[in-house]
């Protein structure tokens, strides 16, 4: 869909604006959609330095400075004024209350996950932080309101790639409503073209009440348990970013990438839902637990 657009977007003209050198285009899933990397137009991203896995790309955290503040181009940011703000030069963990949600220690969590997530407990509170064990009641449900909430967004936000305006065009002139339905199949993978068509589902008239709007009742259940950790003095969370390390590609694409993408985001959605800002850190390898808090975090790094 996007073949022949030419950046820089807003956030690459910040980057050039400062000083930045960039090498190129990252290939992702088309339009960020799924998780595991493997629909990009250019074929599936793999690790360097073992060729074998897929590599997951997590497209909801935000970065310092950069992505702060209103994007003009992008209708779906917020226009909230910046506060400025600094970061500390050394951080005393000595106050910090980490939470530990006991929700996520599910079945499906794999034992070396697992472990690097008890390693970056035991190094915090080997530093003085306190450790507790928090609920989050909901969060168990984020992976269908996120899906409902999604692709009603998707649906609503693609609509503008028509062919007339934006993004690419089919040859068919037979009728505008033959155009729009070519120009879409060709212009969109099957991932994209699947959000659309659930997205205009649950955004009919007969449907809008039972899914879009329930669904918008659930994520404010979740944003109300993460309130209410918070609330209880606690400043961070800790949880792993996935449930295991990036699997084998061949292994990968056994099972439908719609549900091992599901899968694989259980830790992420339920934050993104609550509105939380997060950060995913490398902490002895190419596994990454994951802190959420009320407030940005940027500081805290494990090794």
């Amino acid at each position: 869909m996007l073949k022949g657009y030419v950046s820089p977007c807003y956030i690459v003209q910040k980057l050039l604006d400062q000083g930045a050198v960039l090498m190129g285009k990252t290939n992702l899933d088309e339009f960020a959609m799924r998780s595991g990397s493997t629909d990009g137009v250019f074929g599936p991203v793999k690790k360097t330095w073992s060729y074998s896995k897929q590599y997951r790309e997590k497209t909801k955290h935000k970065a310092h400075g950069m992505l702060a503040g209103h994007d003009p181009k992008d209708s779906t940011t917020i226009q909230d004024p910046v506060k400025p703000f600094t970061l500390p030069s050394l951080i005393d963990v000595n106050k910090l209350c980490i939470g530990i949600p006991k929700e996520y220690l599910t079945a499906e969590l794999s034992s070396e996950v697992q472990s690097l997530w008890s390693k970056a407990a035991n190094f915090f509170e080997s530093e003085g932080a306190k450790i507790i064990e928090e609920s989050l009641p909901h969060p168990s449900y984020s992976i269908v309101c996120y899906h409902v909430l999604c692709t009603s967004e998707v649906a609503s936000n693609t609509a503008r790639f028509d062919g007339l305006e934006y993004g690419h065009r089919c040859d068919i002139n037979v009728s505008t409503e033959a155009m729009y339905a070519a120009t879409r199949r060709e212009g969109f993978n099957d991932a994209v073209r699947g959000r659309i068509f659930s997205g205009n589902f649950f955004l009919l008239k007969e449907n809008y009440k039972n899914y879009f709007i329930k669904a918008q009742k659930v994520r404010q259940l979740i944003a109300n348990d993460f309130v209410n950790v918070f609330n209880s003095g606690v400043d961070v969370l800790l949880t792993p970013t996935t449930l295991s390390e990036a699997v084998p590609y061949l292994e990968f694409i056994k099972e439908d990438n719609r549900t091992r993408s599901a899968q694989d985001n259980i830790f992420t959605q339920a934050i993104n839902m609550a509105g939380l800002p997060a950060v995913s850190i490398h902490p002895y390898g190419p596994l990454k637990p994951r802190i959420a808090s009320r407030t940005t975090v940027y500081w805290i790094c494990i090794s």
